[in-house]
């Protein structure tokens, strides 16, 4: 059966920062992880998890080519949803889609796409619906966060030092120099600042930490005790991790998550001025009780399932069955017996490099030894919150090797399968798997999920993948 497809048409660029990009990011990760597949269209460059599946739209085109080509691919692969985050896009998209009979969800927190040829609306800002008589999903409820931020341990005791400074990705009002320098004068401060691929460079600054176009937000994100930033996506992600923040409203089109962010007491808001925003950052830091409110209210906001929410619906929507989603928990010391279980399982073996059963003082010291390593990374995969497998990734040069079992009580349902697909995406660079020849459920696996057999003369198998 063949998996269903969303297609996401967003972009980011200059004028608009790289938070439309960011959430859909999110959006194709949860519809992969229920077992969907996605095709990003964008006029640029395409965020690398999703380079491998996306359509980049000659430099130039029209608008009237841009929409023709978009609902030729959307049409023609059969997409089950056509996803269109962007005011920037062209205005007759979400119509010229709804004619060829596409369904449409819109994701729009400002109100200017055009509600009345989407079958959906996703405005995670709003409490309130702006949309006349389209079906909204409103509210903090759906906020769309990265999968590999939704792993990420958050829980920790936080101070008042290390403050992180983002302005997204294009800081267009170019404050990140100045309230930088401010915070410098000010003292006290371990400074991180995160500059966005398409903002205006930051010179090399004595005793900052200047990060220029971050692979990923989420170690700064766990890493800072408060943030100061633009309003936009980063901002649930900073509720998220239970870290307070002062908001800046870089454009009008941000109002909505200022209003949104500080009415639920997740962050306070200052005027685009450089002296105001570090006075308001120095008021927080001095206040250790309101700023371990804001962290309790953000962590009871921001759930981290947003996206999950909305693919649920829509599955639902377009008539499928909805699918639990694979949940990836990094491996703890408490998880031995069940870590042995499985590796000791009969079908397990069978199919191993080594078939050997292994003892239990073997199997402690090992999994203590990967628990430390700095080169391994060992998950538990959940589904309803029960563990139906494992996945683990050892880094090599060059390459990094990716191994997984299925539970005994979770095999025959297509597990295995979503299972590699969502381990694919957590890895950057050659993925390896070495699967036994007689080991044919896990070769058909692999190659359903984009590996190919790099020697079938070989014994065992290996199994590549490269991505971007």
């Amino acid at each position: 059966m063949t998996a269903p497809l969303l297609v996401v048409r967003a972009d980011a660029s200059a004028e608009v920062g790289s938070g439309h990009l960011i959430r859909c990011l999110a959006l194709a990760q949860a519809f992969r992880d229920c077992g969907g597949e996605t095709v990003l269209v964008t006029r640029g460059t395409p965020p690398p998890e999703l380079a491998d599946h996306a359509v980049r739209l000659p430099a130039g085109v029209s608008e009237e080519s841009e929409v023709a080509q978009t609902v030729a691919l959307a049409a023609e692969r059969q997409a089950a949803w056509v996803a269109v985050d962007g005011y920037t896009l062209p205005r007759g998209l979400e119509e010229a889609l709804h004619q060829r009979g596409l369904r449409v969800l819109s994701l729009d927190d400002s109100g200017t796409r055009r509600a009345a040829y989407a079958d959906l609306v996703l405005d995670q800002t709003a409490t309130t619906s702006a949309y006349g008589d389209a079906e909204v999903l409103l509210g903090p409820e759906f906020v769309l966060l990265r999968r590999e931020l939704r792993l990420a341990s958050v829980a920790r005791e936080r101070g008042a030092e290390r403050v992180l400074v983002t302005f997204g990705g294009s800081d267009p009002l170019r404050l990140t120099r100045p309230v930088v320098e401010r915070l410098q004068e000010r003292g006290g401060f371990h400074i991180r600042a995160v500059v966005g691929p398409h903002a205006e460079a930051l010179p090399p600054l004595e005793g900052v930490e200047v990060i220029v176009s971050a692979p990923s937000m989420v170690p700064h994100l766990v890493w800072a005790d408060l943030a100061i930033g633009a309003a936009g996506s980063t901002t649930w992600e900073l509720a998220f991790t239970g870290t307070p923040s002062v908001l800046v409203r870089a454009a009008e089109n941000q109002r909505a998550v200022v209003d949104t962010a500080t009415s639920a007491g997740v962050a306070t808001a200052a005027a685009p001025d450089p002296a105001a925003i570090v006075d308001a950052l120095a008021a927080l830091a001095a206040d250790r009780a309101r700023a371990s409110l804001m962290a309790e209210n953000g962590r009871r906001l921001i759930d981290g399932r947003g996206a999950l929410r909305v693919v649920q619906i829509l599955r639902e929507r377009a008539g499928l069955d909805t699918i639990d989603e694979l949940v990836f928990h990094a491996a703890r010391a408490e998880d031995s017996d069940l870590l042995l279980r499985l590796r000791n399982d009969e079908q397990t073996r069978r199919n191993s490099l080594d078939s050997g059963e292994v003892p239990l003082a073997a199997h402690e010291r090992w999994l203590s030894a990967s628990l430390r390593s700095p080169t391994r990374r060992l998950y538990v995969v959940h589904e309803r919150g029960a563990p139906i497998g494992t996945v683990r990734f050892d880094q090599r040069p060059g390459e990094t090797e990716l191994s997984w079992t299925v539970a005994p009580e979770a095999r025959g349902r297509g597990l295995g399968r979503r299972l590699l697909l969502a381990a694919r995406c957590m890895a950057r660079g050659r993925l390896i798997a070495t699967i036994k020849r007689s080991n044919e459920a896990s070769q058909r696996m692999a190659l359903s999920a984009g590996f190919h057999d790099l020697d079938p003369s070989r014994e065992p198998a290996t199994f590549v993948l490269d991505r971007p």
